[in-house]
């Protein structure tokens, strides 16, 4: 605790932490605790799990919260609300910035993360349970009227997920509320505070067919499964982000298809395999039996009681299910074709990309374009001229014009080919598809190919064709429609 705490509030002088210390605060979950600089404290791991620390830090102030907590409700509440608020306060006497570059805390670092700015929050849904233990048994709302209630917090909730950007902004244009205000209003969900608590009230009675509709097995299972979503959600969109391009041939309701895919998977896996086994440890340190949520009731393995069993079945389908990704993935890239097809394929491709050389390594057989939902299909067939090891990438890039810069759509890598193997045979003969989606278009003057070593330090230029200065072919003059676009490729 001396070396999290000492290297906490005494940063390096360029504002930034030792990685030990970092990795200490994260284990200990107090990385939101003190109002640090955010982006290599807070962010440093996996950024939703700021929240864990936060939550962690309610756990602790709800020792002293719940004392009493029916006959003293009603100044804790707003005494927890009057933190934010006094930051506020804090930042027009004193002219605090929103962020520091120098590793001193923003006020965005308090108001966002800091326990204290949000247990407010935490208190205010122990409110809303109060007053449900309270009234509930005296409550008689019928069915519809029921529906009515649960469907117009629902839209309230709604509106003030939706009006929160609005009012913000109606805040920040007042001298006298500004920014702080404005930012506690909509990044720090103010705004939808309240509402939430009311829905989430008015559900819990289950008085209406919307709180029934929210029993039914799937929908149950997927708020067992929303932390996991929530936890591991940034990290696959980091994921997808760093390999953009091997996702890049693929439209974009594909990609958000297989992301919520995998997403979900691996969120149902965590979920068996480590929060229900962690939750029945937790009970068991206590001598008073609990039902266990580790039963396997409800998953697709209930069948199997064995504990071992499940969690070698549940692992099974987690791999299997991104093998399956992996090869939608690959089969997206490319996919062999025979010579006959490949001749075929030829006809219809424009003179100019017919049979174009790439050094003595490949052969380009032939390109076409095909309208598509929201851009266009970019279809090449390549031909390898000789046994040769897997060492090089082809790009399918746009050429902006200038100054504008480059924008690379596509990039396959040989090695995924020849499947692991050392060396690809001749004559090997596939076909290689990208999506080229309308706003890329929009803004391209040329479309080209060419072929990179791994090392980007060497390429393989065009014998053939119409080619730049850089050796790159040129495929076709992107236009603005799709249909221009195929036409002037012809």
């Amino acid at each position: 605790m001396v070396l999290v705490a000492g290297g906490v509030f005494w940063p390096t002088p360029r504002g930034e932490h030792h990685p030990l210390v970092i990795l200490s605060v994260h284990l200990a979950m107090l990385q939101t605790w003190t109002p640090s600089h955010l982006t290599d404290l807070v962010n440093a791991y996996n950024g939703p799990s700021w929240s864990i620390a936060t939550e962690y830090a309610f756990y602790l102030l709800f020792i002293p919260l719940i004392h009493n907590w029916s006959r003293t409700w009603w100044w804790k509440l707003p005494l927890t609300l009057a933190v934010p608020v006094g930051v506020v306060v804090a930042v027009h006497l004193t002219g605090w910035t929103l962020s520091r570059p120098t590793g001193l805390p923003g006020y965005e670092q308090v108001l966002y993360f800091h326990p204290l700015a949000r247990v407010g929050q935490f208190a205010l849904g122990m409110a809303a349970s109060l007053l449900w233990r309270r009234l509930c048994p005296r409550l008689n709302v019928g069915r519809v009227l029921g529906t009515g209630l649960e469907l117009a917090t629902a839209a309230l909730f709604a509106a003030s997920v939706y009006y929160s950007h609005p009012v913000a902004l109606w805040a920040w244009k007042i001298p006298e509320l500004g920014h702080p205000v404005a930012y506690l209003l909509h990044s720090c969900s103010m705004t939808v505070a309240g509402p939430a608590a009311a829905l989430i009230f008015v559900l819990a009675n289950e008085w209406g067919y919307v709180s029934r509709l929210l029993t039914v097995r799937p929908l149950v299972r997927l708020g067992d499964i929303s932390y996991g979503v929530y936890v591991l959600h940034l990290p696959l969109l980091h994921f997808v982000a760093n390999n953009q391009m091997a996702v890049a041939c693929l439209p974009g309701w594909q990609i958000s298809a297989v992301y919520w895919a995998v997403l979900l998977i691996l969120s149902h896996w965590t979920h068996v395999v480590i929060e229900q086994p962690a939750r029945k440890w937790i009970v068991g340190l206590w001598p008073k039996t609990a039902p266990s949520e580790g039963s396997g009731r409800g998953t697709v393995f209930a069948l199997v009681r064995s504990p071992s069993a499940r969690l070698i079945g549940e692992t099974l389908v987690l791999v299997a299910a991104v093998l399956a990704v992996g090869a939608y993935v690959a089969r997206s890239h490319f996919r062999f074709v025979n010579p006959d097809k490949a001749e075929q394929f030829v006809k219809y491709a424009p003179g100019s990309t017919r049979d174009v050389r790439f050094g003595d390594a490949y052969l380009l057989r032939g390109a076409t374009l095909h309208e598509a939902a929201g851009g266009v299909q970019l279809r090449l067939v390549w031909q390898t001229l000789k046994s040769q090891p897997p060492q090089f990438h082809m790009w399918v890039q746009g050429i902006n014009p200038p100054p504008a810069e480059e924008c690379v759509w596509a990039v396959v890598e040989m090695s995924d080919l020849g499947f692991g193997v050392q060396s690809i045979p001749p004559g090997l003969v596939w076909e290689q598809r990208v999506f080229l989606s309308q706003d890329k278009l929009s803004s391209a003057a040329q479309i080209v190919v060419l072929i990179w070593n791994k090392d980007g330090t060497q390429f393989l230029p065009s014998s053939g064709g119409p080619h730049d200065d850089h050796g790159r072919l040129r495929l076709f003059p992107a236009e603005r429609t799709p249909a221009a676009l195929t036409v002037a490729g012809k």
